[in-house]
C-alpha cells in the first residue's frame, strides 16, 4: 500500500465513499 501515492489513495477513499452514500440515498428513497 505504501507504493500508492497519497493522493491516490485517497482518490481512492473519495469514490468509494461517494458510491456508498449514494448507495444509501437509493436505499432511502425506496
Amino acid at each position: 500500500m505504501s507504493s500508492l501515492p497519497k493522493n491516490k489513495y485517497l482518490e481512492l477513499i473519495y469514490r468509494l465513499d461517494k458510491v456508498l452514500t449514494d448507495d444509501a440515498k437509493a436505499s432511502t428513497l425506496g
